[in-house]
């Protein structure tokens, strides 16, 4: 027997003696090899953690394990049995009625076994997160104006009167190209200085048929050309790209979008849902230019509601 360079052992060796044929001697020999056996123990997977999906079920994560085979499987303990095998990151168990141990451990095609994570306490009656729910989607219908009017702060307040305001889809806007309502940039009012309107005014209302306290966060996909504060209810939820304090008609963005993906891409903010109410609810959006002689203007917007 003996062990070559690659860590494989041989067994075998030769006969004392054999004859061919003709009588002739003839060496006879044979060997077996063995190949050495994969010893090497995955990474242990870490970051178990659970969470309800509904009210029999709950989802066990974890972050995966790495290792030289490229297969792995995981091992679910609940307690100290071993439960359910799977691939997958994640794995749905029965509710837990009492407080639950789980561990995971990750073994690979040779049959080696990591360590197990380290315990999570699956507790009994976790709440449900409600399904998220999208309020509004961008590309809906707004009522807008661009006329240079200082309308105070009334504008954005549960039923201010719009009904002399455009009415169109988003993207709303002028001169970056492909927007649904395009806003007739020479049209618009001209100042004594030259300049055009550097504000334009937008309001849509939307129904949320749930329960409101169920839900805790508010995620707004804003598209913004230069500089905008979004209002639910009347309440400001979202100020990005203007200065501190009082907005009026002619408070110009605190920078200016250069771009093009930039004037089309939206911005995402997520906020606490603490002024949605049930029922009907109000959005208000103000868009403001960088300068009056800003060359383009781009909004949309779209709003979803998470537990």
């Amino acid at each position: 027997m003996f062990e070559d360079s690659l860590g494989t052992a041989w067994f075998g060796g030769s006969f004392d003696s054999a004859l061919r044929e003709n009588g002739a001697d003839q060496w006879v020999g044979g060997f077996t090899r063995y190949r050495p056996r994969d010893t090497t123990v995955p990474t242990t997977p870490a970051g178990l953690t659970s969470a309800p999906v509904t009210p029999t079920t709950t989802r066990l994560s974890w972050t995966g394990s790495s290792d030289a085979s490229g297969s792995l499987r995981y091992q679910v303990l609940r307690n100290d049995r071993v439960i359910d095998t799977t691939t997958a990151t994640q794995l749905e168990v029965p509710a837990p009625t009492e407080a639950t141990r789980y561990f995971v451990r990750a073994v690979d095609t040779t049959g080696n076994l990591s360590a197990t994570t380290a315990v999570h306490v699956a507790q009994p009656g976790a709440t449900v997160p409600p399904p998220e729910v999208q309020a509004v989607s961008q590309g809906s219908n707004w009522s807008w104006v661009m006329d240079g009017v200082n309308r105070g702060t009334q504008w954005k307040d549960v039923g201010y009167d719009v009904r002399a305001w455009n009415n169109g889809p988003t993207r709303i806007g002028y001169k970056i190209g492909g927007e649904a309502t395009l806003i007739d940039w020479a049209s618009l009012p001209t100042s004594p200085s030259g300049g055009k309107p550097v504000t334009a005014y937008y309001r849509r209302t939307f129904e949320f048929n749930d329960q409101a306290s169920r839900y805790t966060t508010l995620t707004i996909d804003l598209v913004r050309d230069d500089g905008a504060a979004v209002y639910l209810n009347g309440v400001e939820v979202v100020r990005d790209n203007l200065p501190a304090g009082p907005l009026t008609v002619t408070t110009g963005a605190s920078t200016a979008v250069t771009t093009v993906s930039g004037a089309r891409t939206p911005v995402t903010f997520r906020v606490p849902a603490s002024a949605l109410v049930n029922g009907t609810n109000t959005l208000a959006v103000e868009v403001h230019q960088n300068h009056a002689w800003g060359g383009d203007m781009s909004f949309d917007l779209g709003l979803r509601v998470t537990g």
